[in-house]
């Protein structure tokens, strides 16, 4: 959609509620920018979401908010309503702009953190000990940038340090809810990053290559690293700006997010300095395979008994799957199906990996079966 630069306080008609990106992570950990009413400075707004948590939002300028999306295990589509906060001045009389957005395991998101073969990372060892990552500059801008000329093609806007974060995920079951207690915890910052700024970088992806056995920063103490971390059973990435008042890991900076991989490569015997110097040697790397195999293999016992019980995190965000019908069917079918925002000529991108070759898939644009729990067990 095209149209003039502005808002409107019209809740119908020629003037459509917009929301970027309207394809989302489930995962959350990023910001979504909104476009609909006449926006003031000194009232607080929010964004509804269908049957899950409200997204915070501050004004970015009189058309433009900027929504926090919180955690969303939903594969489908979901309405959003954004209006003023209850309690605010006028708020009774404002009616809620209506909109959508689409949410998507991490693996197919289009503004992901994309971290190459995900099967890799499950590997024991790891293939390399330089792994590959990529991500569009220009979906980062600075945080501190005050600028009065809010220039898009302002280069400086987008000129910001980048934390590469791991964030460990670990469920515990709770009897008396009768389901698991999720929690996320920021395990360490990997490496910092450079946003390349240069005018190719518009449409170019940023590669680089990150040494998995060099740690910048852990933000567990030595014994939680010997005992604490091997309960956490998967993870996942995150790059985001630097925030320089959080020393803990807990307050990161809304950014991108990769699909869930095993973070068993941060296991480490005790005692080992593997991650002192950032190099590996044949006989270090021997004795980290084989603490990996005894380690998993005293863990099994308690992951089948706990994660066989209920749904777990893995199923919770990635299913297998793929086209749901044949393609005249989804082009008739309106409001049912919408194009599978990786193997679509739609959304400019046909690396498909779901159906090697293809050049349009369609997915259900609602919540698939694996989206929610309903039973006991």
């Amino acid at each position: 959609i095209v149209r003039p630069a502005g808002c409107s306080n019209k809740t119908s008609g020629t003037y459509p509620m917009l929301i970027y990106p309207n394809i989302v992570n489930m995962l959350g950990e990023t910001t979504v920018d909104v476009n609909a009413m006449c926006l003031e400075p000194s009232q607080t707004y929010i964004l509804m979401i269908e049957q899950r948590e409200t997204a915070t939002c501050t004004v970015f300028n009189p058309s433009i908010a900027r929504c926090y999306l919180p955690r969303v295990f939903d594969w489908g589509t979901k309405t959003v309503y954004f209006q003023a906060q209850q309690g605010n001045l006028n708020a009774q009389d404002e009616k809620a702009f209506v909109g959508y957005i689409y949410f998507v395991p991490p693996t197919i998101d289009p503004i992901r953190l994309d971290i190459g073969n995900t099967h890799d990372w499950f590997e024991n060892p790891i293939p390399s000990q330089t792994m590959p990552i990529s991500w569009y500059p220009r979906n980062f801008t600075n945080p501190e940038y005050m600028g009065q000329d809010y220039m898009v093609a302002n280069e400086a806007l987008y000129t910001v340090q980048l934390g590469l974060y791991v964030i460990g995920y670990r469920e515990a079951q709770d009897d008396q809810v009768r389901k698991f207690r999720p929690e996320y915890r920021t395990l360490c910052r990997l490496t910092t990053l450079t946003n390349r700024v240069g005018d190719e970088y518009r449409w170019r992806p940023q590669e680089e290559r990150i040494n998995i056995y060099q740690i910048e920063q852990w933000y567990l103490n030595s014994w939680e690293r010997d005992s604490v971390l091997y309960t956490y059973r998967f993870g996942y990435f995150k790059l985001a700006p630097i925030n320089p008042n959080d020393a803990t890991g807990i307050d990161l900076l809304p950014g991108l997010v990769s699909s869930p991989v095993s973070i068993h490569w941060l296991w480490t015997p005790i005692g080992s300095t593997q991650f002192v110097g950032g190099n590996l040697n044949l006989q270090a790397q021997q004795e980290r395979i084989q603490f990996v195999q005894q380690k998993a293999a005293e863990i099994c016992h308690d992951w089948y008994a706990e994660d066989g019980a209920q749904y777990n995190f893995i199923r919770y965000t990635e299913t297998n799957a793929s086209c749901p019908c044949v393609e005249s069917q989804a082009r008739i079918d309106l409001g049912r199906f919408m194009p599978h925002p990786r193997c679509s000529q739609v959304f400019r991108d046909i690396s498909c990996t779901t159906v090697l070759g293809s050049q349009n898939c369609y997915l259900s644009a609602q919540n698939v079966y694996t989206s929610y729990y309903t039973g006991d067990g």
